[in-house]
């Protein structure tokens, strides 16, 4: 073992000739290890491929005796659709479906927006969003027991102007 690890030692072993380290390498337990979890990731690699095709398989035999359901339902909708269309009922069930559809929608957009500003205000480093003037009278950071939150003492000369000029400016 002992001669493994002077063979390892770049100084000796740029002096020992190739037979001699080729030897050593081969009589190296981490070869053995090596083979070992080269053998143990072959088997692994073999029980995942056969766990994976039975699950496949699986999938396919549940997705083909729901399929034959699946399509009569389908078919019970169609019907269900044609007779309100036939009987003058599908426009009011029609436009509360297109409205709901619609707010659903404004809904995706408006917390788009949102969003897109929190990722802004993040991305320019949290500044507060108070549009007057304040100072800052003790941060949650420098308590004994830490916070996030800050206090701050709102400067009563420029609020109301302040207040003004932002209710304006939206």
């Amino acid at each position: 073992m002992s001669e493994t690890f002077e063979l390892s030692d770049p100084v000796k072993s740029s002096k020992a000739p190739r037979a001699e380290l080729g030897a050593a390498v081969a009589q190296s337990p981490f070869i053995a290890c090596a083979e070992r979890m080269a053998e143990a990731s072959a088997k692994t690699r073999n029980v995942l491929q056969i766990v994976l095709l039975l699950r496949v398989q699986h999938i396919c035999n549940s997705l083909s005796t729901r399929l034959p359901k699946l399509l009569a339902d389908a078919e019970t909708l169609a019907a269900a659709l044609r007779k309100m269309r036939d009987d003058g009922k599908l426009g009011p069930g029609w436009n509360t479906c297109v409205t709901r559809s619609e707010r659903a929608m404004l809904l995706t957009d408006v917390l788009s927006e949102r969003g897109d500003i929190f990722l802004e205000h993040e991305a320019a480093g949290c500044p507060p969003v108070l549009f007057y003037d304040y100072e800052t009278a003790m941060e949650g950071r420098d308590l004994p027991l830490k916070s996030n939150y800050v206090l701050l003492r709102v400067s009563a000369a420029r609020i109301g102007r302040a207040s003004a000029e932002g209710a304006l400016a939206r």
